[in-house]
């Protein structure tokens, strides 16, 4: 998934949403219920979570805003913010 583009509601409760996929075209955009992506993303993170253990973290570094498609942070092997302080 690339990004949420709108979203439905029915009697006032948000029920799904407008999925941009990655490496899709608008064409290929589809409606998914809300309670659907959510449990698919937690998937992912317990994954990660999984993963995490058995192999060293990467460190975050702040950027400039911009620098990163995802928050203005990057990842890099050696620094961490608090060896900057």
């Amino acid at each position: 998934m690339e990004r949420i583009l709108n979203h439905r509601d029915v009697n006032g409760v948000m029920t799904s949403k407008l999925v941009l996929w990655n490496g899709y075209t608008p064409a290929r955009d589809s409606w998914e219920p809300r309670i659907q992506l959510i449990v698919d993303v937690l998937g992912i993170v317990e994954q990660y979570d999984e993963r995490r253990q058995e192999a060293p973290a990467l460190t975050e570094v702040p950027v400039a805003r911009g620098d990163s498609p995802h928050g203005g942070f990057t990842t890099t092997g050696d620094e961490s913010p608090a060896a900057e302080a």
